[in-house]
């Protein structure tokens, strides 16, 4: 299986699946395990956490917006920019839903909406460099390849992010995608994989990297993140199919 943080997802996984049995209502576990499932691509065992933590606390904004990030994942752009606003009408400096917000814009090619959303992310954390590599999703989208590509380049060689590196490579890999810089692209994804973000059904649903759907590298790359993906839900006995927490009318 692909090695891919620092403590082993496994090892981390079992940590929270204790914690849990101790105590299934403890919210912020179950946020933080419905984080590392989506990240591997465990949508649906994502939600059912998710509905776990809001019948125990319904205003722990984290919830809603792991729920938005999840939905861009899956291309429901609607319901993600939804539940982002759900996140922030809790917590406005959520720095998760912040950062978020422009991508469900981004990716339904809506850019004025995304660039109203990008600035105002900016100005909560001017540095931060998946706001750099958005901004080039949305040039590389109008055809502004060179700048687009010069923003990406800032955003991978940068070490100031305050959420998860993965995430701004993931934005930079599409802007490379879109420039026609495969070979930059695929690096990228690599390092996503490598660094926390193996989903490949996220990247097989990306509307950036559409480019990359018939080139061998990345799809030699899909069927081995499936594999590996296969191997830990027959491990861990992870759900494929989403069923609603009793009670919950949420998604």
């Amino acid at each position: 299986m692909v090695a891919f943080a620092r403590v082993p997802v496994s090892a981390r996984l079992r940590a929270l699946n204790a914690a849990l049995k101790i105590n299934p209502s403890r919210y912020t576990a179950r946020a933080h395990r419905a984080a590392v499932l989506f990240h591997m691509g465990f949508h649906e065992a994502a939600f059912a956490d998710y509905d776990e933590g809001v019948l125990a606390n319904p205003e722990f904004a984290l919830l809603y917006a792991g729920r938005g990030h999840i939905c861009v994942y899956a291309g429901d752009y609607g319901a993600a920019d939804g539940w982002n606003e759900r996140a922030l009408a809790l917590q406005p400096s959520l720095v998760h839903a912040n950062f978020n917000s422009p991508l469900p814009w981004i990716c339904a090619g809506e850019l004025e909406k995304a660039r109203e959303k990008l600035r105002k992310a900016r100005l909560m954390i001017p540095e931060e460099p998946q706001i750099d590599a958005m901004e080039g999703l949305i040039l590389a989208r109008e055809g502004d390849h060179k700048r687009a590509e010069q923003l990406a380049d800032q955003a991978v060689a940068s070490k100031r992010g305050m959420v998860h590196s993965h995430h701004s490579w993931h934005c930079a890999a599409g802007v490379y995608a879109m420039c026609g810089r495969p070979e930059k692209a695929m690096a990228e994804l690599k390092r996503c994989a490598e660094g926390g973000l193996p989903n490949y059904r996220a990247f097989e649903r990306d509307p950036h990297l559409r480019s990359l759907n018939s080139h061998p590298e990345f799809l030699a790359f899909i069927r081995q993140l499936r594999r590996d993906y296969e191997a830990f839900r027959d491990d861990f006995n992870l759900s494929e199919t989403y069923v609603p927490a009793a009670g919950t009318t949420l998604r």
